[in-house]
């Protein structure tokens, strides 16, 4: 009878929860290998910027342009330092625009 219509509809609750904590628990190790793997990518560009930024504008820069070339490997420099969290706001951003869907 009656019950176990209620005991179905009670288990079919419960395995859906159980889905959805399982769903989660997998987004969840997504989202921190991406937010890790941000970080690692940020760190390695902003230090091969930082690293060899003075290369680059040299490689740039015209011979007018010479005095500027040590104010634009600092801005290179201070720049260098926002790409890590740049990057993890990405990732973020990207997963919760999917936790949105």
């Amino acid at each position: 009878g009656g019950y176990t219509g209620t005991l179905n509809r009670a288990i079919e609750t419960f395995d859906a929860d159980e889905e959805a904590t399982a769903v989660r628990a997998r987004a969840s190790k997504i989202i921190g290998n991406a937010v890790f793997i941000a970080s690692i990518i940020g760190v390695l560009s902003a230090t091969g910027l930082f690293l060899f930024g003075g290369k680059m504008v040299t490689m740039i820069a015209s011979k007018q342009s010479a005095a500027a070339f040590p104010y634009a490997c600092q801005y290179l420099r201070i720049k260098a330092l926002t790409i890590p969290p740049l990057l993890v706001t990405f990732a973020l951003m990207g997963a919760y625009r999917g936790y949105k869907d």
